[in-house]
């Protein structure tokens, strides 16, 4: 390279990237120094500009960081970078440039500056035609993101041109007057080898693009995906057309999806809480997959997801209510998600309002809060309370400019259920989430429903006995008294939930979390439920809502057997977590069947009766399960045996252990054994594959790591008392 000409070292280093000379210029050949002038003299430069309402002056900034750079004292080593039209409208800002000056001497200057550049155009603001006609036929250099609305036809053929040139990676159109043609155009991006986004619908804006998202879009995604051609991170976004409207309805009503052109397999489907319909190829909820030569599994797995989601805007100030879809692909990693609502069950012996009974709280209530909506206070203040009534005013207020920003269909709730000699429950619900505008003005509380059952409100009473002659016995264990208008019943509130009625459950609601026996005493509950109600109506409303759940249950707390016993015999429902004392065989045989449900990850068992010996095998089960995660014995009289450090130790060698599996208990006698043959350097079980490292401390601890080929150790840590079987990465 030392023959090559002077001028053309100067004419690659104007091409390359800052990083690009820097690495150049350590190499050391005789024309570093021209190598060392660039990198000396380059700047990478912000423009701004802005047009007034009289069209005759262009506004124009430039900004090295934050230091203003003058026009004049631009040359060719500098390099703009990004260019923001019509974002400032401070005129103190700009200087003022007549606007043929500035399209004859200024603009091409500009222009031959412009490489690998970010351009964005504010969509709210008019501009001169001949400006942007000008602007967009004079930047040839390679533009990195676009985000522009249409401006005529000078700017589709500077899309066009950019899209052609290869560097564009992420293109945003607004606006509404975009030609048909335009769609050949988008096409022919999303086949290019730099596509990351593609964003068609912009929620800033009160304008909505013309543009859809088609089902020849959404085939060549999905045949860019399976050629492995797509980077992480690809989406694209846009108001669904009505062949993707169609789609849409199929998947929400479970109907077979049309084979796209091209593939020889049809999507799979599957519902989320909050009528978010995913598109992926392949079972989602196989244990493990091949995609693009990757093995995952469903806690990080790849997928082309397409989502299709309806939002409805509503609102009380004039402001026609309009429905609005969004479509996007993406290619992301899918987790699991995190856990919306809590089931928690409580007993308490000492209720004042009960003479004789026992009270069972059964709460859901939500664990955290998503997206913008944030809701900490009850909305149906007490009747005639002036500041209460105040209060919820603002709240409505709060929740209708929440409610433009982004709703979440599905009502997220708190179920309260309290019992139980007595033979009643005690019901109370909550919402948790951003209601609409139409529930917030409507003075009744309306009866929501889960799948093939309903229950009404009642009004609050004293608890009654159930009458004799009837099989079936009202919410409130008498006559039903209907809700009238403008009443608003009270809440109970503690610091983050809200208890309110049954019937606000609907089938968009899911059961996250159900706690038996963690839940606080509520000073007073709505609604009161016959024990003999909640096993044939509650409890299987309850297994309905109720998908990889956790399940705890406090073992220093007694519940009545026929309670447990139902609860467990009626929740069939997956559980991805439990902990429970032994509370009877029906317990056991709850658990067997969670195992072989085949989504139970963590399983601890605790509490001061007495495991029967069958439960090693139940273990033992949940250890050679492909899903197991974790298991707890320690606070019960189990013990860890050999038996299980083999089980795990051959899992291991065999790969099929997952980040975070673990196993803690007390040791049993085998296990005690081989702690003290690690300590004085004893023999260890020939059945026991040899450990490739073995260590002791001073304390009576000692540990054990066995390794294979590709990344993660097994370790076992012995003491006195416990014993620590875990994977580490």
């Amino acid at each position: 390279m030392d023959s090559v000409p002077t001028a053309f070292v100067d004419a690659l280093c104007a091409k390359l990237k800052t990083e690009d000379l820097g690495k150049l210029r350590k190499i050391g050949r005789r024309w570093t120094s021209i190598v060392e002038t660039h990198c000396r003299r380059r700047r990478e430069l912000t423009l701004y500009l802005n047009a007034p309402g009289d069209k005759t002056e262009v506004w124009i900034k430039i900004f090295k960081a934050l230091d203003v750079v003058h026009h004049a004292s631009l040359s060719k080593y500098d390099r703009i970078q990004n260019i923001w039209m019509g974002y400032y409208s401070s005129e103190a800002m700009f200087e003022k440039i007549p606007m043929e000056r500035f399209r004859t001497k200024l603009l091409p200057v500009l222009a031959s500056l412009a490489d690998d550049y970010v351009f964005h155009m504010n969509a709210l603001r008019q501009y001169p035609e001949n400006l942007t006609d000008g602007i967009f036929s004079s930047l040839r250099g390679r533009a990195r993101v676009i985000k522009t609305r249409y401006v005529g036809g000078k700017c589709v053929e500077f899309i066009a041109r950019q899209i052609t040139l290869g560097r564009l990676e992420h293109l945003e159109l607004l606006g509404e007057e975009w030609p048909d043609s335009m769609k050949a155009t988008l096409k022919s991006f999303l086949r290019s080898p730099n596509f990351v986004t593609l964003d068609l619908w912009e929620t800033n804006l009160k304008k909505e693009t013309n543009l859809t998202v088609d089902l020849d879009m959404l085939i060549i995604m999905v045949q860019r995906f399976f050629k492995g051609d797509l980077c992480e991170g690809t989406e694209l976004e846009g108001y669904p057309s009505e062949e993707m409207r169609d789609l849409h309805c199929r998947s929400l009503r479970g109907k077979t999806l049309p084979l796209l052109d091209g593939l020889s397999t049809r999507p799979e489907t599957f519902r989320t809480e909050y009528r978010l319909i995913q598109l992926t190829q392949g079972r989602i909820f196989e244990l493990k997959y091949d995609v693009a030569n990757k093995t995952c599994d469903q806690y990080d797995k790849e997928g082309l997801v397409l989502h299709l989601m309806a939002h409805r805007l509503e609102a009380n100030n004039g402001v026609r209510a309009r429905r609005l879809c969004r479509c996007a692909l993406r290619l992301r990693r899918r987790r699991r998600r995190k856990k919306e609502f809590t089931v928690r069950l409580q007993v308490n012996p000492e209720v004042p309002t009960l003479i004789n009974g026992t009270i069972l709280l059964l709460a859901w209530s939500r664990t955290g809060v998503i997206g913008v909506s944030h809701i900490h206070r009850a909305l149906l203040p007490v009747e005639g309370d002036p500041r209460a009534q105040e209060q919820r005013h603002q709240q409505e207020a709060q929740f209708e400019a929440r409610f433009l920003i982004q709703r979440r269909p599905g009502l997220d709730v708190v179920l309260a259920l309290q019992s139980v000699i007595s033979s009643h429950l005690w019901v109370a619900t909550a919402p948790f989430s951003v209601p609409t505008p139409n529930s917030l003005s409507d003075d009744g509380v309306r009866a929501r429903h889960v799948p093939g059952r309903s229950v009404r409100h009642a009004e609050e009473k004293g608890p009654r006995d159930p009458p004799a002659d009837k099989e079936q016995v009202d919410v409130d264990g008498g006559d039903p008294l209907q809700q009238k208008a403008r009443v608003h019943r009270p809440s109970t509130e503690d610091s983050s939930s809200i208890y309110r009625r049954i019937a606000s459950l609907s089938s968009h609601d899911r059961i996250r979390c159900i706690w038996m026996g963690y839940a606080p005493t509520w000073p007073t509950l709505p609604d009161q439920l016959p024990l003999e109600r909640f096993r044939t109506e509650a409890l299987p409303a309850l297994n309905s809502l109720a998908d990889s759940y956790r399940f705890d249950i406090k073992p220093s707390h007694s519940y009545p057997e026929h309670l447990t016993d139902s609860f467990f015999s009626g929740l069939c429902a997956p559980a991805q977590s439990i902990q429970t004392g032994y509370l009877g065989e029906k317990c056991v045989e709850s658990i067997e069947r969670q195992i072989s449900f085949g989504q139970l990850e963590d399983l601890k068992l605790c509490g001061e009766e007495v495991w029967p010996d069958r439960t090693k095998v139940t273990i033992m089960a949940f250890l050679n399960s492909p899903y197991f995660l974790s298991l707890d014995i320690y606070h019960s009289n189990l013990t860890v045996d050999l038996d299980m450090l083999l089980c795990i130790v051959q899992r291991f060698f065999k790969g099929l252990l997952r980040k975070g599996t673990r196993l803690q208990g007390k040791p049993s006698g085998e296990m005690k054994n081989l702690h003290r043959a690690l300590l004085y350097g004893g023999a260890l079980p020939r059945s026991l594959p040899q450990p490739s490292a073995t260590r002791k401390y001073r304390n009576s601890l000692a540990k054990m790591t066995w390794t294979r080929p590709g990344p993660g150790r097994l370790r076992a840590a012995f003491s006195d008392t416990d014993v620590d079987i875990y994977l580490k990465l």
